[in-house]
């Protein structure tokens, strides 16, 4: 979570952490709805592959 930017992460743990929608989110974050998807979006595509890096690496180590 460390590797993600400032508001990607901030959505990630408000949204998938905390439970909250994405408008409760977008509410909190001060930004659109549209706005907490795209910063959900990047996040997921920045942390699956580095997830399965992990992953990889646990299997092997």
């Amino acid at each position: 979570m460390h590797r993600l930017p400032e508001r990607q992460r901030e959505a990630v743990v408000l949204h998938r952490m905390a439970g909250m929608s994405t408008q409760e989110t977008a509410e909190v974050m001060g930004v659109k709805e549209d706005s907490v998807r795209i910063h959900l979006k990047r996040a997921k595509s920045r942390l699956t592959p580095l997830l399965h890096d992990d992953a990889e690496r646990r299997r092997q180590g």
